[in-house]
């Protein structure tokens, strides 16, 4: 009887900053030799497996998120609004600052296959409406979960994945508007099962609790987080392991890279045997 090692696929959530905790599970999973055969991502997340997909090392990764200068992060729309709340704010800034890393490569490019997921913008968003009830039945009907094909460049699939609503304009690509699916995308687990099937799944979690504040938000926001949660459990149901970091800042520290990196060091380290168990059984 033939013997061999399963393949498996690493799924790295979105949290905003929190998702550098992302950078040190990678570092610990390098450092044992463990390098998965698919990886997926949403927002955050899918910057750094965009990355490490394309063979930039964990190393590397650290030096870009700690160097990022909060000024490269983010600039003031030339219509701020333009189309309501749904134009957003903001525009990213951070592809020129990956420009370098990322240069005109497609996904198909990566050497481990790489599952970016955004939200498909099939009507605008009235975001108003999230103040009431049935938003998250409403907000279906605007929005569909999708998987870039191989031949999108991985700047513009990584930016339309971390395009927060409201905070930033939806991205353009191929005359479709693509935006952050935030808490409804953030773990894709089952985007990575759908797309390369492996035997088995490891995520992370870098998603902060909100049950704190739950009870301060109008109903209609509070179900539509409550549902995204609902959503999130059922992508880690299909995991075989969960690494979730203590997250020592808020979500928008990204001064904070480097605290929120050894974070998911020590979550990782502390899965690591049974991660091992898991991967490398014959």
């Amino acid at each position: 009887m033939s013997r061999h090692s399963p393949t498996w696929g690493l799924v790295l959530s979105g949290g905003t900053a929190c998702g550098f905790a992302n950078i040190g599970v990678l570092e610990i999973f390098e450092e044992h030799g463990l390098r998965p055969d698919y990886i997926a991502g949403s927002s955050m997340g899918a910057v750094v497996a965009s990355l490490y997909a394309l063979g930039y090392s964990p190393k590397v990764l650290h030096e870009i998120a700690v160097g990022i200068p909060m000024t490269k992060l983010a600039k003031l729309s030339k219509k701020p609004f333009k189309h309501g709340l749904h134009g957003g704010l903001l525009q990213q800034g951070i592809k020129d600052y990956l420009q370098p890393f990322l240069d005109t490569k497609t996904i198909g490019d990566c050497v481990i296959p790489f599952v970016c997921v955004a939200g498909q913008i099939k009507k605008p968003v009235s975001w108003i409406k999230i103040l009431e009830s049935g938003f998250h039945e409403y907000i279906r009907g605007c929005i569909t979960p999708h998987i870039f094909e191989k031949r999108v460049p991985i700047a513009d699939a990584i930016m339309a994945s971390s395009a927060m609503p409201i905070i930033f304009s939806p991205v353009h690509i191929g005359g479709k508007q693509y935006i952050d699916m935030i808490v409804f995308g953030s773990i894709p687990a089952r985007s990575l099962q759908k797309t390369y099937h492996p035997d088995i799944l490891i995520a992370t979690d870098t998603n902060q609790p909100m049950d704190d504040a739950m009870h301060l938000l109008p109903e209609g926001w509070s179900d539509f987080l409550r549902e995204g949660f609902r959503e999130q459990e059922k992508s880690k149901e299909l995991c075989d392991l969960i690494i979730k970091p203590e997250l020592p800042y808020a979500q928008y520290r990204f001064d904070k890279a480097e605290e929120f990196i050894q974070a998911g060091r020590e979550a990782a380290t502390v899965k690591i045997s049974a991660m091992q168990a898991m991967v490398r059984r014959k």
